[in-house]
């Protein structure tokens, strides 16, 4: 296989923040209990940011995610739908130079999926690890994405490479420990750290030393480091 890879994760690294927070904060808005979901939203994320989750936030959880109306969705991919321009020239410049490009990511396919759309992405090369469920209008997260634990990123990244659909060099372009996890176990050749996005509590990746890495302070950054990635020896 000859045909050079990157694998993007989406939040955080193509778009800013956390997409499921931007879609619950579009529906708490216009949630006529706003007042007290944004007060639940707000006490979960200051727990999780602690480390402190139980399955007593599950509730909580469920209440919120019903909030979510496919309105939300809309508004969020709507908002979403231009890529930055920087990025619709490196995808362009990949795709025309024959590099194969996948999102890999958590964010739900119910938005990552049609954002891809628009990137210029076929569906074959979105691969979002969960999807939320619906009944009368309203989301909710009991399916077997949830209750069963979806593949991993490197799970799906070597799925792709047995398929022919993967080749090298490979470059992993994201911002968390699943990213790093999956460089890796998938044995690409370098990794994009991207930590222009990454909250303050959270510690930096702890990379190996020797390990082919890029790291991104600044988001300007970003499309640079990846022709750097590309051209780097281990690559």
């Amino acid at each position: 296989m000859t045909a050079a890879t990157i694998i993007f994760d989406y939040d955080r690294t193509l778009s800013p923040g956390e997409s499921v927070v931007d879609v619950l904060a579009l529906a708490i808005d216009d949630h006529p209990r706003r007042v007290e979901l944004r007060r639940d939203f707000l006490a979960l994320q200051a727990r999780w940011r602690r480390g402190d989750k139980g399955l007593g936030d599950i509730p909580v959880v469920l209440r919120l995610v019903r909030a979510i109306g496919r309105r939300h969705i809309d508004a969020y991919v709507a908002s979403r739908r231009e890529p930055p321009e920087d990025l619709r020239q490196l995808f362009a410049e990949l795709r025309g130079r024959g590099v194969r490009l996948h999102i890999v990511s958590s964010a739900y396919r119910d938005w990552l999926v049609p954002i891809g759309r628009a990137w210029g992405f076929a569906d074959v090369e979105i691969h979002a690890r969960h999807g939320l469920s619906w009944i009368g209008g309203r989301a909710h997260t009991i399916n077997a994405t949830h209750i069963l634990r979806p593949p991993s990123k490197a799970r799906i990244i070597e799925a792709l490479v047995r398929a022919g659909r993967a080749g090298s060099p490979m470059v992993v372009v994201g911002d968390g420990a699943e990213d790093l996890q999956a460089f890796r176990s998938s044995g690409a050749d370098c990794l994009v750290v991207a930590e222009y996005d990454v909250p303050e509590h959270e510690e930096p990746l702890p990379l190996r030393p020797g390990e082919a890495a890029v790291r991104v302070a600044y988001r300007d950054g970003l499309v640079d480091a990846i022709r750097s990635a590309l051209s780097m020896p281990n690559a």
